[in-house]
């Protein structure tokens, strides 16, 4: 499960975005609701022409799979709102949120009694969770590109028993791979 949301308020409402493969996704329910959709499930079957992408996301009511969805399916159903609104949250999306996420992998707004410091105190705890969560994706892949590198720069022909010493795992474990 991944838990990299990234939280927005639009005029006092919260929408909860996160990174998918690298380009952020807007989780559905929030968008709708924000541009004035009474059944945000129907907008989006409405309106939205990409593909289906589910998301796990702790909510109040447990862990489940939301719908999220990229710019262009956030584009039809602002284009498609009949809420006043729906212009200055397209502009608000495409000229201030988007842009921010691209250039600095998120987007961070202070809250209206938030001071300079507790933004910077905010920021920084969420650098130290991101610099946390890469760490533990190097530390998942190190290993493999160390044994790939043994298996590379190894000159010769080699066994099964031979190869799973190089990739430091026992051979019975290799062979049944």
């Amino acid at each position: 499960m991944n838990q990299n949301i990234i939280p927005f308020a639009f005029k006092g409402h919260e929408i909860r975005t996160v990174l998918v493969d690298g380009e952020p996704a807007f989780v559905g329910k929030d968008v709708c609701e924000r541009l004035g959709y009474a059944n945000p499930n129907k907008a989006m079957n409405d309106h939205c022409k990409g593909v289906t992408k589910r998301y796990p996301l702790q909510t109040p009511g447990g862990l489940q799979e939301v719908r999220v969805l990229f710019e262009p399916d956030v584009l039809r159903l602002i284009i498609k709102s009949k809420l006043p609104e729906a212009e200055e949250f397209e502009r608000w999306v495409f000229e201030e949120v988007l842009p921010a996420i691209r250039k600095t992998g998120g987007y961070m707004h202070a809250a209206l009694d938030e001071t300079p410091e507790e933004l910077a105190l905010r920021a920084m705890s969420v650098l130290q969770e991101t610099v946390k969560r890469q760490k533990a994706q190097l530390d998942e892949v190190l290993p493999k590109a160390a044994a790939l590198d043994r298996i590379s720069f190894a000159e010769g022909e080699f066994g099964q028993h031979e190869v799973a010493k190089m990739i430091q795992v026992k051979p019975g474990v290799f062979t049944k791979f």
